[in-house]
């Protein structure tokens, strides 16, 4: 009896889209390392979505797990807003890592979130409270971070080690609790930008913030101007890239619906290729002051997808239709392999051809339906 309890107790573990899985509870789904010989196979830009379909249910990406892009060849790391937690070491030694986009609803940085990775400009979003102990410990490229108005602590050797750490804009009102004077070790004259002479004078009588060797304490008064974005489509057409600069700012993105989507200091952003043309914003803002000034960019509607693909003899190639709010496969489909995705080019759907009625699908959407080698877009 104990065997088959620990058998069911294991985590249930998934890969779609390039990316692994492990359920934790019902309806969510955290993204975990992937070892492959040693290695963690991660690598170059990495999108993580919001949802995922496995086993007929529709997953929200709710967690990135302990280590999942640690020591990896990831180089740019997106995170979608409905990621709630990050574990320790997350993207810890991910030594190509550049840019980092964390999710709208973080609150604490973890431990060694981004330890030794080479990122030079992070925007942590308004909710986080809580950096944690080594959280950028030996990222030695870093430039600039900025900081929300909800910062209330900084916790030890949380910097340590940042030899290149100049500018830091800091949103809060009052000076963060730093737990140790390790936080800060290997810094020097760091610029602390600050919204305005009130805070500056907090800061200034704070026995660790106020000293002079190791802050430089300034207000903002003036906006500075800075280039518009860019809108590149990427190789496979399935997202665009907004260029931003990488001029150590922060970037709101607003998207079509006026809702924030993201706040990054990354050089970059993506978005998905939508099926029809819709609007973004983006604003820079250094955070401690109003939006600098606003650009509209459109993100085109992706390029048309091929009905049908011809292979071999037709009347091989089974037939896909919607009936009854299910996709059904008619014919034999030969047990090749049937994959489904969105627009979008996220996998909802994958297995075997063991039968012909797939169902549990979000409706009100166009899909491409892959049988082996054939492609048929469906509208569910």
């Amino acid at each position: 009896m104990g065997v088959v309890v620990a058998l069911m107790a294991q985590p249930q573990e998934f890969e779609s889209g390039g990316l692994r899985y492990e359920v934790v509870s019902p309806g969510e789904v955290a993204v975990v390392s992937n070892w492959v010989d040693g290695y963690n196979a991660y690598e170059g830009v990495v999108v993580v979505p919001e949802t995922v379909h496995y086993d007929g249910v529709t997953c929200r990406v709710t967690a990135i797990a302990d280590d999942a892009f640690a020591s990896s060849a990831v180089t740019c790391l997106q995170l979608p807003s409905s990621v709630t937690s990050i574990g320790v070491g997350a993207m810890a030694d991910a030594a190509l890592l550049t840019d980092v986009t964390l999710p709208l609803h973080l609150t604490i940085v973890p431990p060694f979130m981004l330890a030794g990775t080479a990122v030079t400009d992070v925007a942590l979003p308004q909710g986080v409270t809580t950096i944690g102990r080594g959280a950028f410990q030996d990222c030695t490229q870093l430039h600039t971070l900025l900081l929300p108005a909800s910062l209330q602590t900084i916790d030890e050797q949380a910097f340590e080690g940042c030899y290149n750490f100049y500018e830091l804009y800091c949103a809060a009102p009052l000076p963060p609790a730093v737990v140790s004077a390790s936080a800060f070790d290997d810094l020097r004259a760091v610029d602390v930008l600050v919204p305005n002479d009130a805070v500056a004078h907090a800061f200034a009588d704070h026995p660790l913030w106020g000293q002079g060797k190791l802050f430089d304490l300034w207000t903002i008064e003036e906006p500075w101007e800075v280039s518009s974005p860019t809108v590149e489509l990427t190789d496979d057409e399935a997202y665009n890239c907004i260029g931003l600069g990488g001029n150590h700012l922060a970037y709101e993105i607003y998207n079509d619906w006026g809702d924030v989507e993201a706040v990054t200091a990354a050089s970059t952003y993506y978005v998905p290729t939508p099926k029809r043309a819709i609007d973004y914003t983006v604003r820079p803002t250094t955070m401690t002051m109003s939006p600098i000034e606003s650009f509209a960019l459109t993100i085109h509607a992706a390029p048309a997808v091929v009905e049908e693909m011809e292979i071999f003899d037709r009347g091989q190639v089974p037939q896909v239709v919607v009936h009854d709010g299910a996709i059904h496969i008619m014919g034999d489909n030969h047990d090749k392999w049937v994959q489904i995705y969105d627009v979008y080019g996220m996998l909802y759907y994958q297995r075997p051809g063991v039968d012909n009625v797939i169902d549990g699908l979000p409706s009100n959407r166009v899909y491409i339906v892959l049988v082996g080698d054939h492609a048929s877009k469906v509208c569910l």
